[in-house]
């Protein structure tokens, strides 16, 4: 019993750390995909900040996989003139990790002779996308 239970509780804890994030989004009323027979992708480029060295690694799992639903929906792929161009856009936001001071373990050793006020603050810890 407390098998089965610690591992319901492991199940669950890895379910919980889904890092990705699925829209789920409406065609038009007016697309027809079968009005296409073949299709090909728009150039990517990336700008702005310093790319993530996975960047291109990530977007060629994303080409593949819209590559293979496509292809199971009859499309094919071709290099020249394509009857239908996709664009894969991809938007990410910069975030500031942050981290609150503690006087146990941020406070000074000897504050000395002048007036000094040491107060607890939010302290950056590091970026990411």
């Amino acid at each position: 019993m407390k098998c089965n239970f610690f591992i319901y509780c492991c199940l669950l804890a890895l379910l919980s750390c889904s890092s990705t994030r699925v829209a789920n989004i409406q065609a038009a009323d007016n697309f027809v995909l079968s009005n296409y027979k073949t299709f090909n992708f728009y150039e990517i480029t990336a700008n702005g900040e310093p790319v993530n060295p996975q960047f291109n690694n990530r977007i060629d799992i994303l080409k593949s996989t819209i590559q293979q639903q496509l292809t199971s929906k009859g499309l094919t792929l071709s290099q020249t003139n394509p009857d239908l161009l996709v664009n894969v856009g991809i938007v990410t936001t910069e975030k500031v990790q942050t981290r609150q001071t503690d006087f146990r373990t941020d406070a000074p050793r000897y504050i000395g002779q002048y007036r000094y006020s040491w107060k607890s603050q939010q302290v950056e810890v590091g970026r990411y996308r």
